[in-house]
């Protein structure tokens, strides 16, 4: 039996219990098992853009990248994370990298330095042709430079498949351009997860400027949107149409897995032929135009009834909107249960994974174990036929 042979259940094993230098030590004293141990402990990279990169221990971390000194590690990486949350402790002083800090400051020393991290950023960054998944995270205090020199570098990944963008506060409309200009340059990627938590002002912008990315990305088969902001007057800002408007029905987008969070939606009209293909669709937290929202503990404001009105609807017809286009879904998720999903359900029986989430309001547990009941006696053909049933409490 040669190393060839075992299995590759056995080296995950191995690798996840190695560090980076016992791999270098493996790969010395048998070359096979060193190449069958890099892919499965150098495949994530995480690279942190704070000031305190400008703390010479990481910086000097960029550098040797930078530098050619990892070849296995640009070998091997396929899954990047980019952002200001990533380090454990902190490694010493921050210098200011805000729009309002050492970009552009007067300091020449600091701006030297600021400018050298940008390069070597850069140089970092374009060596890691191998890359296939990216999660990049944003703050406000993200300086453009940092912006611009990320979104240059995704564009530079011809792999890149998939992207997962987080907005942490607001930003300015500029830096929503450059990181969603880049993106159009992306048509191969297949699979978009985008999170908000933003001011409600900016919402509407946000979706609008990853209208233009789903526009040129016409291998999408995968698309999530969470809005984490819970403010029930930041909900007008946020509806499904935004994302889908510009997109041609004639020409529509295959999308495979939808999950929306915190938005409106409606699905009928022009946008309904994006969603003809769905076998997987993940709906929590939408909000119904002129229902009481319990989350809340009140409705719409009259102002935002017809700001909602031609961009929200409510679950009942958008289940009734999937049925008529013969949309069969293989996994849902829903923290509501109503007429029209369950008459949804009932009309096929190809549901194999059902997850049923647990709202926050008070007589939340009462009514999902009702809902549960007259689903479960009403439908038993579903309980046959779903291999998953879950109920769950809320996220």
């Amino acid at each position: 039996m040669s190393i060839s042979d075992l299995s590759p259940e056995l080296f995950k094993i191995i690798g996840d219990c190695l560090e980076i230098n016992d791999a270098r030590n493996a790969r010395l004293a048998c070359k096979q098992i060193g190449e069958y141990l890099e892919p499965q402990i150098l495949s994530s990279l995480v690279i942190c853009c704070t000031g305190h990169n400008l703390v010479e221990k990481q910086l000097l971390r960029i550098e040797s990248l930078a530098r050619g000194e990892y070849p296995a590690i640009v070998r091997s990486v396929r899954s990047l994370s980019i952002g200001p949350w990533f380090l454990k402790e902190k490694p010493g002083p921050e210098l200011d990298l805000s729009p309002s800090g050492s970009c552009g400051s007067p300091d020449t020393v600091l701006n030297n330095r600021v400018s050298q991290f940008l390069k070597t950023l850069s140089k970092a960054l374009l060596c890691l042709t191998g890359v296939t998944s990216v999660r990049w995270i944003r703050s406000a205090r993200d300086p453009m430079c940092i912006t611009s020199s990320v979104a240059d570098a995704l564009q530079a990944f011809p792999r890149l498949r998939r992207l997962s963008f987080v907005q942490y506060t607001e930003t300015n409309l500029e830096a929503l351009g450059n990181v969603t200009s880049g993106l159009n340059e992306l048509p191969d990627l297949e699979e978009i997860g985008v999170q908000i938590d933003t001011n409600s002002e900016y919402d509407s912008e946000m979706l609008r400027y990853f209208a233009k990315v789903l526009v040129a990305s016409p291998n999408l088969e995968s698309l999530s949107i969470v809005n984490t902001r819970r403010r029930a007057d930041s909900i007008p800002n946020s509806s499904v149409h935004q994302l889908f408007e510009q997109c041609s029905p004639s020409n529509p987008v295959h999308l495979k897995k939808l999950s929306l969070s915190n938005m409106l939606v409606n699905l009928a009209g022009s946008i309904l032929p994006h969603f003809r293909h769905l076998v997987s669709l993940h709906l929590v937290r939408i909000f119904e135009p002129g229902v009481t929202d319990k989350m809340y503990g009140r409705r719409f404001r009259p102002e935002h009834l017809l700001e909602t009105a031609s961009t929200g609807s409510t679950l009942d017809h958008t289940w009734t909107a999937l049925s008529s286009i013969k949309v069969c879904l293989q996994e849902i998720t829903v923290d509501n249960i109503g007429n029209g999903f369950i008459d949804y359900v009932s009309a096929y029986s190809g549901l194999k994974k059902l997850d049923i989430r647990s709202p926050w309001y008070p007589d939340a547990a009462t009514r999902i174990i009702l809902e549960l009941d007259f689903l479960l006696k009403g439908n038993g053909a579903l309980v046959l036929t779903t291999s998953r049933f879950s109920v769950n409490a809320a996220d």
